[in-house]
């Protein structure tokens, strides 16, 4: 091949005993992996922050102490560690300390949990007193689908600023989660364990969830598991009566390598749809992930394999789902199958009142708009068809996001908590940075129709009251409900 003269030395400016330019020198930089550093250095200081968190309950116990300067000494040690050089400590010796730092982040967790139960044994949220009174039912052979969870109110101390109301001003009283959600309790029940039986057992589905994603993740990023472990949400929600910490290691799982189904063998095979269907036995909300994954299951092969071999891909993974999911749900579906399914379905027709962190807090907070339920609801519908058409003919642009995207269209929902927006970010974390990623995604040409289409559809709803065509004044809702919704901000 014939190379251009302008590439060439110009040995013209070379002259017997003259001496060659020198060549620039590496920069030493140049291969380090900063983000690592930057994350192993984050995880060392949440490590410190275990230590100050903790040493705020040294009043009640003196040996306290011994954890609190453990914690200290290990998060400086894991900070000056990030920085040494690859010649000191490589890439597999930082990944053990990585998992040393886990583990001293679980324990601080446990510690921390048993302080918080000490302080405060109420359950402070009705959905954990319904999930372990229903395994005690259970446990005794009674369908908790058929039974009140009233009693669990008085049984747990459960404050009424823990109940979930509905529009007319009573209380939910009946279960409204898959079977999951409480038969994970069943296990401590059977060994005569009732004290906390339920918190303790989020925690420890909060740690598993934090091993498993490090375990999964890159090195480069696995510190990031440290972190999310550690956030004051997270945690808050473990030991604060939030049950959703159960189906996140499941999730996690069913997130690793989920573009990979159609051509996986063995156990791999199984693992993703499996997990899938048994985390949508614990809550509602990775149901709404389903559609995003079987979808993109569906567009991968596809590329591959054709039409045809893509939709068996995505039934065969739906199916896989669903055979998971209704499992441990048989016995009630047989027992009693309209109770259960009205059980599994309350928090979609229960007409709890509004409350939650998302767009309706301006209603709540601020009298924004005229006071219409069924204008969010119509809304977070619509915005999650449209997620799905975007995700769709764009794939795989929005690949990464596919865990994560029901949480964009929960948002806009009338009942929208923390937990429907945080929950999901684990399994996305993991999906993302164990997913294949092509370097050119489809092109971006019809997005705009598909989202203008939306905002369309979002604005007729708008238009609607749910009580009958009567706008309802703002102030009339938040002056019956607003101070309820306040305090149920861990609600269902």
């Amino acid at each position: 091949m014939k190379v251009p003269v302008s590439r060439l030395p110009d040995i013209r400016k070379f002259v017997p005993g003259s001496v060659m330019p020198a060549v620039p020198a590496r920069d030493p930089g140049h291969d380090v992996d900063w983000t690592a550093r930057a994350l192993r250095s984050l995880a060392g200081i949440f490590v410190l922050t275990w230590s100050f968190r903790l040493s705020g309950y040294l009043t009640f116990t003196p040996w306290l102490a011994i954890p609190v300067v453990l914690l200290g000494l290990t998060g400086l040690l894991v900070i000056v560690a990030a920085w040494l050089p690859s010649s000191v400590l490589d890439n597999r010796r930082q990944h053990q300390i990585g998992w040393v730092t886990l583990v001293a982040v679980l324990v601080a967790l446990a510690l921390w949990s048993y302080f918080q139960v000490f302080i405060a044994p109420d359950y402070p949220t009705d959905e954990i007193a319904f999930d372990q009174y229903a395994a005690q039912l259970a446990l005794h052979g009674i369908n908790p689908y058929l039974h009140s969870m009233a009693p669990a109110f008085p049984l747990f101390h459960v404050s009424p600023n823990g109940y979930t109301f509905q529009l007319n001003g009573q209380p939910v009283t009946s279960l409204s989660y898959p079977a999951l959600s409480f038969e994970a309790y069943l296990p401590l029940l059977e060994l005569a364990v009732t004290t906390q039986a339920a918190v303790w057992t989020n925690v420890a589905a909060w740690a598993l969830g934090a091993a498993i994603l490090y375990a999964v993740l890159p090195r480069n990023l696995a510190p990031l598991a440290v972190v999310v472990a550690s956030a004051d949400i997270y945690i808050g929600y473990a030991v604060g009566g939030v049950t959703d910490a159960l189906f996140v290691p499941l999730l996690i799982g069913a997130a690793v390598s989920w573009d990979r189904f159609a051509s996986a063998r063995g156990p791999a095979a199984w693992r993703g749809p499996i997990c899938m269907g048994l985390a949508m036995a614990v809550k509602q909300t990775p149901w709404f992930v389903v559609p995003f994954v079987v979808a993109g299951i569906v567009l991968e092969t596809r590329r591959s394999s054709g039409a045809g071999q893509a939709l068996r891909a995505g039934l065969r993974y739906a199916g896989i789902a669903a055979a998971s999911f209704l499992l441990p749900n048989l016995p009630y579906l047989v027992s009693s199958p309209v109770a259960w399914l009205r059980g599994i379905l309350a928090p979609l027709t229960d007409h709890a009142v509004p409350a939650g962190q998302g767009l309706v807090s301006l209603s709540l907070s601020l009298m924004v708009g005229g006071g219409s339920l069924r204008a969010y609801n119509v809304a977070a519908a619509v915005i999650f068809g449209a997620l799905i058409a975007c995700y769709v003919v764009t794939y795989p642009a929005l690949k990464p996001g596919a865990f994560l995207l029901p949480s964009v269209a929960l948002f806009f929902a009338s009942r929208s908590f923390g937990s429907y927006l945080v929950m999901l970010i684990p399994a996305t974390l993991a999906a993302a940075a164990t997913t294949r990623h092509p370097q050119h995604g489809a092109p971006w040409r019809r997005w705009k129709w598909v989202a203008a289409c939306s905002a369309v559809a979002s604005g007729r709803g708008d238009l609607r009251d749910p009580l009958g065509g009567r706008r309802q004044q703002p102030g009339l809702l938040r002056g019956r409900f607003g101070r309820i919704t306040v305090h149920s901000c861990c609600g269902r």
